[in-house]
């Protein structure tokens, strides 16, 4: 299992409900330095412990530093790894009115950069699941395989899958989905 005493690691989205597990979860696991970015730091003054850092991915101005690299937001950061939540918790399928996503995750930034990112199975919110990001800098491949690795083993075993009925096939939703006979 990797050693989480001496890296410094990042997490954004620390003061919502699935980043603060996150930070939870990572001082649980041995983590000693965590650099917290949050659109408002004041709401995690209650963490200790945690280096709260202004940051909010819907406003890019405040992200500067990760608009010019994922290599210079680590240095900036002085921190290993960033690790936060890849999306919000699943969405519902909504048939009728479009699947309803809320919010962005941490998935984006490495996925236009091309830097590794490696997503793992986190808990479920609200019995929805929500995964785990870990984003290294370049040629880190090796650094966030070990850090997810370290962090399912840590973790356990999380919920098994469960399959439910095709919302398509409820009798309310149906017939808006039937085939329109002309």
């Amino acid at each position: 299992m990797a050693d989480f005493s001496n890296s410094v690691l990042g997490v954004s989205g620390a003061s919502g409900y699935v980043g603060r597990a996150v930070i939870a979860g990572l001082k649980a696991r041995g983590a000693k330095k965590i650099v917290a970015i949050t659109r408002d730091p004041s709401k995690i003054a209650d963490i200790e412990g945690v280096e709260a850092r202004t940051g909010d991915f819907g406003k890019p101005e405040t992200l500067d530093a990760a608009f010019k690299g994922i290599d210079r937001l680590l240095k900036t950061y002085n921190v290993a790894a960033l690790v936060g939540p890849t999306m919000p918790p699943a969405w519902k399928i909504d048939a009728v009115n479009g699947d309803q996503i809320s919010g962005g995750g941490a998935g984006s930034l490495a996925a236009v950069s091309g830097y590794p990112h490696l997503t793992v199975p986190m808990g479920l919110v609200k019995g929805m699941p929500v995964g785990l990001s870990f984003i290294g800098p370049k040629w880190s491949e090796a650094l966030i395989l070990s850090l997810g690795y370290s962090y399912e083993q840590a973790r356990g075993l999380g919920p098994g899958p469960r399959f439910l009925p095709s919302i398509e096939e409820a009798p309310e939703i149906a017939p808006h989905l039937a085939p329109v006979r002309r």
